[in-house]
C-alpha cells in the first residue's frame, strides 16, 4: 500500500501544506531558493520604467487598425536602444476607457500584428513588443535585425552570462515589458487599472519575471514558460555545461523562481501535457510560488508555437473573469491520494462536461514522460473527482472540461 499522502491548497493561494510540497523542493530547486530572496536588490531601476517612454514612428509599416512604432529602451553596451512594437486601441464611445494587454512573443518571434488584432476584436487595447533586438519583416515570417535594437534573446542568454548585467537579454526583455506597459497605461482611452499580460514560451518566461517586478498588472497568463529551467527544461543541458558558479549567477538574476513569490495578481498557467521545452514538473513548481489566486490549464497534445499559444479559449475567458467579473474558470481547490485513490475538488465549475485523470508510470525526468488519461468519477454536488490509480503510477493530475469546453486542471503531483 502506498504511503499516505495528502495536501490542502488554501483557497487564498497563499500556501500549500503537506507532503506533496516536498517534491518541488528538490536539491536542484534548493539552489535556486537559497539565492532568490526578494530582499536582495533587483537589477532594474523600476521607478524609471514606470514612466511612459518616448516613441518614434516606424517607417514602412502600416495597418488600418494598429500602429507601428519604435520605443526608447535602455542602453546596451553604452548605446541607446529602441525596440519595435505594434499597438492598437479599439474605437470606443467618447470618454469610455478600455482594458489593455501587453503581449510578449517567444523565441524566434517578434512583435506580432495578428496578436494585437485578436485582442482589439475582443475590445481591448493591446501592445505586442519585440524583445529580441528585431522587428517584423516586410515580407515572409522570420524577424529581421533592428539596427537600434538591444541584445538577441532566448538561447543567446546563456552566452551572455559573463557580460555586464545591463547588457544581457533578460534585463532588456523585462525592461521592454515594463516600458510598454507604462506607454499603454498612458493612453487616454486605456483604463490603467485594468491591464493584463500574456507571454508565450520565452515570452512566458519573461512574463513570470515581469509580474514579480511590476505590480500594476491585474492578471497574468504565462503560456508554456515558467521558472526552474535548470531542473527540467529543454535547456537543462546548458546548465550542466556552464558550471556551478555561472549557473548560480543565472539563477540569482534570471530565473523566474526568484521573482514569482512577489507576484500577487491572479495567474492562469497554461501548458501542454508533453511540452518539449517547459515540463509539467517545473510548471507546477512555478505555479506554487505566487501569492495570488492560481489557475492551471493543462492542454492535451498542445503543440509548442506562437499560434498554438495564442489560441486557447481559456485565455480571453480568464481576462473577462478578472476585468469584467465574467463567469470564472473552474479551479482546483484541493486534491490528494490515499491507497491509490486519487481525488480532486473543483470550485466554480458550473456544469462539467467531462472529468479525466491523467497519470504516468514513467520515472526520471518529466520532460519525456507519457501520460494516460481515463474518465474519472465525478460528483457534481460536491465538485469532487476520483480515480483509482494503478499501483505503479508515479504522478497524476485531473482535467475538468466544463460545459463551455474550457479545461481546468489540478496540480501535477509527484508520488515519489
Amino acid at each position: 500500500m502506498r504511503k499516505r499522502l495528502f495536501f490542502t491548497m488554501f483557497l487564498s493561494g497563499a500556501w500549500v501544506m503537506g507532503t506533496f510540497l516536498k517534491p518541488a523542493m528538490t536539491q536542484e530547486a534548493a539552489a535556486v531558493t537559497e539565492t532568490t530572496a526578494m530582499t536582495e536588490s533587483i537589477p532594474w531601476n523600476v521607478d524609471n520604467l514606470m514612466v511612459a517612454p518616448s516613441i518614434h514612428p516606424a517607417a514602412g509599416y502600416s495597418d488600418p487598425e494598429a500602429h507601428a512604432m519604435f520605443v526608447d529602451g535602455l542602453p546596451w553596451k553604452g548605446k541607446p536602444t529602441r525596440f519595435f512594437a505594434w499597438y492598437g486601441v479599439p474605437n470606443t464611445e467618447a470618454g469610455k476607457k478600455v482594458p489593455a494587454m501587453v503581449l510578449v512573443h517567444g523565441g524566434g518571434g517578434t512583435a506580432h500584428l495578428r496578436w494585437v488584432k485578436q485582442w482589439l476584436a475582443r475590445g481591448y487595447a493591446a501592445i505586442a513588443i519585440d524583445t529580441n533586438g528585431g522587428m517584423p519583416p516586410a515580407e515572409g515570417i522570420e524577424p529581421i535585425p533592428n539596427p537600434q535594437g538591444g541584445p538577441k534573446g532566448s538561447d543567446h542568454c546563456f552566452l551572455q552570462l559573463d557580460d555586464p548585467i545591463q547588457d544581457q537579454w533578460a534585463y532588456h526583455g523585462v525592461a521592454n515589458i515594463l516600458l510598454a506597459h507604462s506607454f499603454l497605461r498612458s493612453l487616454p482611452n486605456v483604463d490603467a487599472d485594468r491591464t493584463g499580460i500574456s507571454g508565450i514560451s520565452w515570452g512566458g518566461y519573461l512574463t513570470c519575471i515581469a509580474i514579480g517586478v511590476d505590480s500594476r498588472f491585474k492578471f497574468a497568463i504565462p503560456v508554456y514558460g515558467c521558472g526552474y529551467l535548470a531542473v527540467d527544461s529543454g535547456w537543462a543541458r546548458n546548465f550542466e555545461d556552464m558550471g556551478s558558479e555561472r549557473k548560480a549567477r543565472w539563477e540569482r538574476y534570471w530565473d523566474p523562481a526568484r521573482y514569482l513569490p512577489a507576484a500577487k495578481m491572479p495567474i492562469l498557467w497554461l501548458n501542454g501535457d508533453m511540452d518539449g521545452a517547459f515540463s509539467l514538473k517545473i510548471t507546477r513548481m512555478s505555479f506554487l510560488l505566487p501569492r495570488g489566486e492560481r489557475y492551471l490549464s493543462i492542454q492535451p497534445n498542445m503543440s509548442h508555437s506562437h499560434e498554438a499559444g495564442e489560441a486557447p479559449p481559456e485565455i480571453p475567458v480568464f481576462a473577462e473573469q478578472i476585468l469584467h467579473v465574467g463567469r470564472p474558470l473552474a479551479r482546483c481547490e484541493s486534491q490528494g491520494v490515499e491507497s491509490e485513490q486519487a481525488w480532486a475538488r473543483f470550485v466554480d465549475v458550473g456544469q462539467a462536461r467531462e472529468v479525466r485523470c491523467a497519470y504516468t508510470v514513467d520515472t526520471g525526468r518529466w520532460m519525456g514522460r507519457k501520460w494516460t488519461t481515463a474518465i474519472a468519477t465525478w460528483d457534481a454536488a460536491t465538485g469532487r473527482a476520483e480515480y483509482h490509480l494503478p499501483k505503479n503510477a508515479t504522478a497524476f493530475y485531473f482535467v475538468l472540461t466544463d460545459d463551455r469546453g474550457l479545461m481546468s486542471s489540478s496540480e501535477p503531483v509527484d508520488l515519489h
